[in-house]
């Protein structure tokens, strides 16, 4: 049933729209046109005036022909950084870009995979599911459309949302709770070559607390990263504030407690020893999930995959998506693959196989078939 030469195309084009985050107001144009062709009324929430972006998400309520569960079927608009205009070319059984640039595939194939999946049920009156479709903005920057929209669970029994790499049937059923956290350092400058004992560095003092503080994988379930250092204004000042900023995450809320917890404690411990006054604090950035085997969801998307010829496979992350906040919102939400690959880099690349086998199985989900 699926038009595989349309649905190419269909990505192709996707992947030529400039949409990076919170500039993502010619893609929603162009799924609105796409789906008010169809026959849907499209809705946009708000959500963008809480983060500053050109647009907010994007919704398509699409009623079933049969009664039953109602799938959220979710990707997003936004791309990393481009780093240019966006050429995507087929070479040999992938898709590329053509110059130095991102593809895009991340997440414009989850995209054309619903669209089709779409356009497929309205051409051939198959049978199939109410689906709520959910096109975010701004995942890439934070899970920015994510977080402030204003789902819950009335929108939908569970969610899918399309936006992992690796086979075909992958399912992540199991993502970490993160927080972020930030370190001021606060010296005192001076001349570095006629008074420096009048100064306080602020550098020494942050190298000193960052050597005692967690990093690198932790454990099996935990992360942690110290991401950046800003400091200094000249080789002759002795530098007053050095800013400090890092992140934890882990599958388990107790171990991430007691790792930011350990990252505190260090803070305080550096502040008794330190001339150099130190500021801490923290933040959630999401929840993290889990859901089980024998969930609705993951029970049907292991039922498409095997419909479709592939093995299901249902795996955590370290990495947060949307579904971090459709559960927090209460939509029990997986992400499965939709085969991309070397995502974030100039290398970036989709076998077209993959793009196809994705929407099929999208299709089995919803059909039931």
């Amino acid at each position: 049933m699926i038009n595989e030469t349309r649905l190419e195309q269909l990505f192709l084009d996707l992947c030529k729209i400039h949409g990076e985050p919170k500039d993502e107001s010619r893609v929603a144009s162009y799924l609105t046109i796409f789906f008010e062709d169809l026959g849907y009324t499209v809705e946009r929430d708000k959500a963008h005036e809480k983060f500053g972006g050109s647009c907010g998400n994007l919704y398509v309520r699409i009623p079933g022909t049969i009664d039953g569960t109602t799938i959220m079927l979710s990707a997003h608009m936004d791309t990393v950084v481009t780093g240019g205009t966006v050429v995507p070319v087929r070479d040999g059984d992938y898709i590329r870009s053509e110059g130095d640039t991102i593809l895009g595939a991340d997440d414009r194939s989850g995209i054309a995979a619903i669209l089709e999946t779409v356009q497929v049920l309205k051409e051939t009156n198959t049978t199939h599911l109410p689906i709520f479709v959910a096109i975010m903005a701004a995942e890439e920057i934070g899970l920015l459309g994510a977080r402030y929209c204003e789902l819950t669970a009335k929108d939908a029994d569970f969610g899918v949302v399309l936006d992992t790499s690796g086979p075909i049937g992958k399912i992540v059923n199991q993502a970490p709770f993160h927080e972020a956290y930030w370190i001021s350092v606060h010296g005192k400058s001076a001349h570095a070559g006629i008074e420096p004992e009048k100064g306080i560095n602020a550098i020494v003092a942050a190298s000193r607390l960052i050597a005692n503080l967690p990093t690198g994988r932790i454990s099996d379930t935990a992360t942690t990263n110290i991401a950046q250092i800003k400091g200094g204004v000249a080789h002759n000042i002795v530098p007053e504030l050095v800013k400090i900023s890092g992140e934890a995450r882990s599958t388990s809320l107790d171990e991430l407690m007691t790792i930011m917890n350990q990252i505190e404690s260090a803070v305080e411990q550096a502040n008794k020893t330190e001339s150099a006054p130190i500021e801490f604090s923290r933040q959630r950035e999401y929840d993290g999930y889990h859901l089980p085997e024998d969930s609705e969801v993951i029970v049907r998307l292991k039922q498409a995959a095997i419909a479709i010829g592939k093995e299901p496979t249902v795996t955590h992350t370290g990495g947060g998506a949307d579904a971090n906040f459709f559960n927090q919102k209460g939509i029990p939400t997986a992400v499965i693959s939709c085969g991309m690959s070397k995502v974030h880099t100039y290398d970036e690349e989709i076998l077209v196989q993959d793009l196809f086998d994705c929407t099929k199985m999208v299709l089995a989900l919803v059909t039931g078939k």
